[in-house]
């Protein structure tokens, strides 16, 4: 259970932006972004190897890791910085504080969503059938993982 309020608090911490933080907060900032960053790197490498690129797709496929891989840097790099402000915080957030926090993250992170979005569609059009069948999978776990893994009635229609 630890380990799923870790993982879920870091869920959490992902989507939010944070003010830039104190000089002295900036190298415990780089430890949790590159620590994140690094959990990243197999999965993406999992991605690639389960829609088995063929070289004629590798260019594609390159440019397509470089802005994913640039996005997921600049998350847990926001991740990293939100999570110091909120040691430092000495009062909690206003229910306005809270909720002008969660618009900012939800933009950031459609933003986020559309540059991947762009940057995977040359890449979506070499895919031969069986790759766009697996790729479509993959976006749709990650789609019912990012919206409704806590709705409870996701999880009844799972179950039935």
């Amino acid at each position: 259970m630890p380990a799923f309020r870790t993982a879920a608090a870091a869920v959490f911490f992902l989507v939010f932006a944070a003010n830039a933080p104190a000089q002295d907060a900036i190298p415990i900032i780089d430890l949790i972004a590159k620590r994140s960053i690094e959990l990243q790197e197999p999965r993406i490498a999992l991605i690639k190897a389960n829609l088995q690129i063929a070289e004629h797709q590798e260019e594609d496929w390159a440019k397509f890791e470089t802005v994913l891989m640039d996005t997921l840097r600049e998350r847990a790099f926001r991740k990293a910085a939100l999570m110091v402000e909120n040691d430092k915080r000495t009062r909690p957030l206003t229910p306005a504080e809270l909720l002008n926090r969660q618009a900012e993250a939800l933009r950031l992170r459609a933003h986020d969503m559309r540059v991947v979005a762009e940057a995977a569609e040359p890449l979506y059009r070499k895919l031969d059938r069986e790759q766009r069948k697996r790729a479509d999978e993959l976006v749709r776990i990650f789609a019912q993982r990012l919206f409704v893994d806590d709705d409870p009635r996701y999880r009844r229609r799972q179950s039935r």
